[in-house]
């Protein structure tokens, strides 16, 4: 991708793109109230940069061929925004919009960039959420990446990354089962959309037509003027709350949800943390089945890598061996918790035996390494939506030279986690010995230890 220049006409700014790996040019025309992503003078994402007047969020978005999937602000519920996230904070509302109780999203700074040499256009934008009572409770970072044609559709990442306000030493995030990143079909999607979920998907009943399925894709299908369409989302394995639960309605109309499940799962951000979100959004032309779905999803994520070109040593295969305190069983080995997989309750996981804490987890890297993330996939990341209450709610990560210790904290203790996937930043350290001490397993106190998968990213497996 080549950076571009900036021209100025009026009131909008003019911004053309030539992606040479697409062999097509993306111009990008900034108003005082929207954004438009243009492919051939026809306008393929429009991103309303100003609250209408609670939130900002993505108007218009259409396929490759044009077809326009979107719904925004229709008389039965106009809080509804085509493409847009939210969620409450502190109890207060940010996802309806009731005259006097309502939140908004202000923006603090807007900026578009094309300097990417994978993508189409980039919108940053800051936002202070602001309660009816004028109090600031969050800030969001939002990121939007328009990649524009890639594999046959249109692709997008939606990011947002959440903090409390400055000032404030915590915000609560909850909300509906329905909460988070939401798309409203239009109306010739209502009473007909279907949906499609990965083949190891299984969901519940909520209410009506109204339908809760983890997993780490959903995708709608219907027709824009007689023509099918699909609409698909993408959720992140480094989500805290992976996999997404999706909610997904047909009737009377059409929506699609990828809810951190809030609703089960309140989660409280410190100062200094954040809640970081990222999603894929893929519109196509046709109706494809869940195997090319798959391949979309797959390509994605080899566009968002945010642990960049790295290496997870924690697999067998890297000679890395594991180790526990105990085991409930021949099916619940240690060895299972570093083998990459993480989609079967009954074969994807290390399982302690039922006694009373600590637990551990152990791992010898085979030789001294220099490492600075491990990421840790609690029993959450299964596809099934009660495993989130086994996540491991009081823990520790700690390194040594010596295989029976001393053992020194890489990071603060954990304490009263709820998210299904923790990833972990430090200072390099070089080490050969890990161990994940679990303190309080499970969220009510039962007394299981249970992890799917502990990584330890490095930038080369040399």
């Amino acid at each position: 991708m080549q950076k571009a220049n900036a021209v100025r006409t009026g009131l909008a700014v003019l911004t053309a793109v030539v992606c040479p790996c697409l062999g097509e040019t993306l111009t990008v025309v900034e108003e005082p109230e929207l954004i438009k992503v243009v492919k051939e003078d026809r306008s393929i994402l429009v991103y309303q940069r100003t609250p209408n007047e609670f939130k900002t969020y993505i108007s218009e978005l259409r396929t490759p061929a044009g077809l326009q999937l979107l719904l925004d602000s229709p008389s039965d519920h106009i809080h509804h925004h085509a493409l847009m996230f939210a969620v409450n904070a502190d109890g207060r509302e940010f996802w309806s919009e009731h005259p006097g109780n309502g939140g908004q999203q202000i923006p603090k700074s807007t900026r578009v960039s094309t300097a990417s040499d994978r993508t189409g256009a980039v919108i940053d934008q800051t936002l202070d959420w602001v309660d009816h009572e004028k109090t600031h409770r969050l800030v969001e970072d939002r990121t939007i990446t328009i990649q524009g044609a890639t594999e046959g559709a249109t692709l997008l990442t939606w990011r947002s990354q959440l903090r409390p306000a400055v000032g404030r030493d915590s915000v609560g995030l909850t909300g509906a089962h329905y909460f988070g990143l939401g798309m409203r079909f239009i109306r010739e999607f209502d009473n007909k959309v279907t949906f499609v979920h990965p083949r190891d998907s299984v969901g519940k009943v909520y209410r009506g037509s109204e339908r809760l399925t983890p997993g780490r894709w959903c995708a709608a299908q219907g027709t824009v003027d007689g023509k099918p369409v699909t609409a698909a989302m993408f959720d992140h394995p480094l989500n805290p709350r992976y996999p997404a639960t999706w909610f997904t309605m047909s009737k009377p109309f059409g929506y699609l949800s990828a809810t951190p499940n809030l609703e089960q799962q309140p989660r409280t951000i410190l100062a200094g943390q954040t809640f970081d979100l990222r999603y894929g959004v893929a519109l196509l032309d046709g109706h494809v089945g869940a195997d090319a779905i798959e391949r979309l999803y797959a390509k994605w994520l080899s566009l968002e890598q945010p642990l960049g070109e790295r290496v997870n040593i924690a697999l067998a295969k890297h000679g890395t061996k594991a180790t526990a305190s105990s085991v409930h069983g021949p099916d619940y080995t240690a060895s299972k918790a570093i083998d990459g997989k993480y989609s079967v309750r009954e074969t994807d996981k290390w399982n302690s035996a039922a006694k009373n804490t600590p637990h551990y987890l152990k791992l010898d890297l085979g030789r001294s390494r220099t490492i600075d993330t491990i990421v840790v996939r609690h029993e959450g990341v299964l596809p099934l939506l009660d495993a989130h209450k086994f996540n491991s709610a009081d823990f520790r990560l700690q390194h040594s030279s010596k295989p029976n210790g001393p053992f020194a904290d890489l990071v603060a203790p954990i304490r009263d986690n709820t998210d299904n996937v923790t990833l972990h930043r430090f200072k390099p350290v070089q080490t050969r010995y890990l161990r994940l001490l679990i303190e309080t397993a499970e969220q009510k106190g039962n007394s299981h230890g249970r992890i799917a998968e502990m990584e330890v990213w490095v930038s080369s497996a040399r």
